[in-house]
């Protein structure tokens, strides 16, 4: 299996009324990727793939145009022209673009009743925008690019079906996602930060989930885990989001009105067990998830 994607994307701010900022900043990739397949049985088969693959910042990393009103200002390089007046160099913006090289291995098994698959990744990203543990004035997280960082995990992900009505699916994943070589200055002083885990990434994601169903009616109990993490880069036990576990019910009621539509009713309840946690962090700011919350919608499909 081969792939090769090319990519032009393109960000432009002109006429803006407040700075008078006006710049240009294309990006072009190309993204190849190389991979194998063998099929053992008519149930299995194993893989392996080599990507790479890269991706521009956000227009916001390179100018947070909303926010000039409150100070904020072009993220790029200023011009040494000797005239005193600050110009900037809308050829260098800050934030660069990210570069990931990603390999994968895995087997998968499937029948006409049972499905699980294995799979190992480990992803080497140069240039990662990883947040710094700041926050904008609108509390948005504030980024920068670390020159190295390294993600490995194994994902598991399986289904069955328990008889005519019931089926069991869930998965998980154990990762580590840690920085490989990032330095910043903070106060002046120059922060080794190499070796530290990457905020905002669970070290033990898992999710279970019970569904019925017949010809109109679907209902099904989710069962999420998000073991704790980070809200920063720099390893405070302070600023670790603890893990939380929340479940959520769904239930789906199609009512057939005429051969060529139909109606669908819908109703989630999620938090059922009202269970109070932080769902993330930035620094020593934790952002609360919500308490019980319902959701109701109906769809006609013509």
């Amino acid at each position: 299996m081969t792939d090769m994607q090319f990519v032009f994307n393109q960000y432009k701010i002109e006429n803006e009324k407040f700075l008078h900022t006006n710049f240009t900043v294309p990006y072009f990739f190309i993204n190849p990727r190389i991979g194998i397949n063998y099929n053992a049985s008519d149930f299995s088969n194993m893989y392996a793939s080599l990507s790479y693959t890269t991706r521009e910042p956000r227009l916001r990393n390179l100018y947070a145009a909303e926010d000039s009103y409150f100070g904020a200002t072009p993220q790029f390089h200023i011009k040494n022209n000797g005239s005193g007046i600050r110009q900037y160099n809308f050829d260098a913006p800050f934030a660069r673009p990210e570069h990931l090289f990603n390999v994968e291995l895995g087997t998968t098994y499937r029948t006409s009743v049972s499905y699980c698959k294995i799979n190992f990744y480990w992803m080497e990203f140069f240039d990662e925008l990883v947040k710094s543990g700041q926050l904008d004035i609108f509390g948005q997280p504030v980024t920068g690019n670390a020159e190295l960082t390294r993600h490995l995990g194994i994902e598991y992900d399986a289904a069955q079906k328990l008889n005519r009505y019931f089926d069991i699916s869930g998965n998980i994943t154990v990762s580590d996602n840690r920085l490989i070589d990032y330095e910043i200055f903070e106060n002046g002083t120059k922060l080794n930060l190499h070796g530290n885990p990457i905020a905002g990434f669970p070290t033990l994601l898992g999710n279970l989930r019970l569904t019925y169903h017949n010809e109109q009616f679907t209902f099904s109990a989710l069962t999420k885990y998000v073991g704790s993490f980070y809200t920063d880069n720099f390893r405070i036990e302070e600023h670790r989001n603890d893990a939380y576990t929340v479940s959520n019910i769904e239930a789906l009621y199609t009512i057939p009105t005429t051969i060529t539509s139909n109606i669908t009713l819908r109703g989630e309840i999620r938090n059922i067990f009202n269970t109070l946690y932080l769902m993330t962090g930035e620094g020593n700011a934790f952002f609360p998830a919500a308490e019980r919350n319902y959701l109701f919608g109906c769809t006609v499909t013509l």
